[in-house]
């Protein structure tokens, strides 16, 4: 259902991405840390360790906006597939009625060529 993701889809997909790998506030702590190592406050097991917990919690988002997204998309497939249903049975009801009123006129024109022959008959 949802194999062909078009461009806005992923445009969206890869914004949401970037968000959450490469929030300011991450990125800010992330350089906190570091200028921290290079004063020699903290070691090299230590940057390690924080580097490793801020990758976990960026897993955690991403995983968290997974469902969301993917129910975003299913969404908008059903919703896609029900227009063209829509748009479909407009379509057939418009030709039923074009058919109805051709019908109309045909029985229209055989009445009177019957009413001719009565009249020619008669």
């Amino acid at each position: 259902m949802t194999k062909n993701i078009n461009n806005p889809d992923k445009e969206i997909l890869r914004n949401l991405l970037e968000t959450i790998i490469c929030s300011e506030k991450s990125l800010i702590e992330l350089k906190v840390v570091i200028n921290e190592m290079v004063k020699g406050k903290i070691d090299a097991t230590n940057l390690r360790e924080f580097c490793l917990a801020q990758r976990l919690e960026i897993l955690r988002d991403v995983y968290e906006i997974f469902p969301f997204y993917y129910k975003q998309l299913r969404d908008k497939e059903l919703l896609r597939q029900t227009t063209d249903k829509d748009v479909t049975i407009v379509g057939l009801e418009d030709e039923i009625e074009e058919k109805n009123e051709f019908i109309g006129e045909l029985d229209t024109r055989i009445d009177n060529i019957l009413k001719k022959l009565v009249a020619k008959v008669s």
